[in-house]
């Protein structure tokens, strides 16, 4: 399995192609439609599905047009539907128009195991950031994507009417740290880092 970032959209949210040799799942493809497609293209990949991490409009931006073009399933987490639903609104708060809301096919919860010829991870929830926030863990390839939960260094924002700090501390330490201090963090936005720099330096999770 491989891992290709594309960045997009003014927050920069880190889209990932979750790859081996001949088909992919796209991870948070928030914002940039062409500019994704375009690399899925020329990459030759076939893909499999849409999986977010939550339902912020940075991250879902891009949903519905991948949808259309590739005929493939976009899953979420159920407690996220609302974000979902409000991503026109909460993008025009942020100076971001024209977020169209995707229509949800499946949705995912804790424990959930999935795979995609040969493509396969285990879906942990971590709420906090937002109430359907999930973090999708490769268990044979060390490699856990986070979302806004964790980042390097950092932690999602919590400042949100539904977000909750001590929930989002919680989810992090008893659930992402448990994985083991080997895993490979991919972040919503920045760069990826790993648990054991995390657990170590993370002035939030002190």
């Amino acid at each position: 399995m491989d891992v290709n970032v594309i960045q997009v959209g003014p927050l920069m949210v880190n889209c990932y192609i979750v790859h081996d040799s001949e088909n992919c799942l796209i991870i948070d493809p928030g914002d940039e439609p062409d500019k994704i497609i375009n690399y899925i293209k020329n990459s030759g990949f076939k893909p499999l599905g849409i999986f977010n991490t939550h339902g912020h409009f940075d991250h879902i931006g891009a949903v519905k047009r991948l949808k259309e073009e590739f005929g493939i399933k976009f899953y979420i987490h159920e407690s996220d539907v609302f974000l979902v639903k409000e991503s026109a609104s909460h993008g025009a708060f942020f100076g971001v128009m024209g977020v169209e809301s995707p229509e949800i096919d499946e949705y995912v919860k804790n424990g959930d195991v999935f795979d995609f010829d040969g493509l396969s991870f285990k879906v942990i929830h971590t709420p906090g950031h937002s109430p359907g926030g999930v973090c999708y863990y490769f268990e044979r390839e060390k490699t856990v994507f986070s979302g806004d939960t964790l980042f390097e260094l950092s932690v999602g924002r919590t400042d949100f009417s539904y977000g909750d700090m001590d929930m989002l501390i919680n989810s992090i330490k008893n659930k992402l740290f448990s994985l083991g201090d080997d895993i490979t963090v991919y972040p919503g936005h920045g760069e990826k880092t790993n648990i054991r720099k995390e657990r170590e330096n993370n002035m939030f999770l002190k």
